[in-house]
């Protein structure tokens, strides 16, 4: 079990810190039991949900998984999981997510021979491709940063962080080393911490 003996380190006035790689492991230490095992296990539970909504509505799989990614943004897990079943089974189903997303999963199920490439050209978004990648097979070491993650990274939600492909880079570099530190796969950490943040931060 890891321990509890450390704490989230805040940002002052939403400056950024200057090792940040200590809120990713303070966010560790902070996980309790619970955490840990539900978090190494995450995407594997997100994948196999996937695998029987395709069951269920007769998708292929790598559809369900690209169209759950494209609805993911700013959508609660369970939420985004109905929003996927209900979505295949009507057209005409209002998703929780932005419109232009709800528009790429659609392009995702209308594809004819749909593939990795494929999909990964219409979410053509540095969260949604590694998160699709990241259910879809255990495999990839890619890892998926959105912005809990980053606030996470900066230990506050007032970071005024602006994305760069350098500065994203830089963030999945140092969850990948930590994740090395502490044994773990890089999305294994990434879920983890997420689920760290959101019971300190209660969201």
């Amino acid at each position: 079990m890891i321990s509890l003996t450390m704490h989230i380190i805040y940002a002052n006035k939403g400056e950024y810190m200057l090792n940040n790689k200590a809120n990713i492991i303070n966010a560790l230490m902070l996980a309790n039991e619970k955490e840990v095992s539900e978090g190494k296990l995450w995407y594997l539970k997100a994948r196999n949900r996937c695998k029987d909504i395709a069951k269920r509505t007769n998708t292929p799989f790598i559809k369900v998984v690209g169209m759950f990614s494209a609805l993911s943004p700013a959508c609660p897990i369970d939420k985004n999981f109905k929003d996927v079943e209900n979505l295949i089974k009507d057209s005409n189903h209002k998703c929780t997510t932005y419109e232009a997303n709800r528009d790429k999963a659609e392009k995702i199920y209308h594809l004819d021979k749909p593939s990795n490439k494929e999909i990964l050209k219409i979410l053509n978004g540095q969260k949604t491709t590694r998160f699709f990648l990241n259910i879809y097979s255990h495999k990839y070491k890619v890892i998926t940063i959105d912005r809990h993650a980053i606030s996470l990274y900066f230990g506050t939600f007032d970071h005024k962080f602006i994305q760069t492909p350098k500065r994203i880079k830089k963030i999945r570099e140092d969850y990948k080393e930590v994740a090395n530190e502490f044994g773990l796969r890089a999305y294994q950490l990434q879920a983890i911490t997420w689920l760290v943040w959101k019971r300190v931060n209660n969201i």
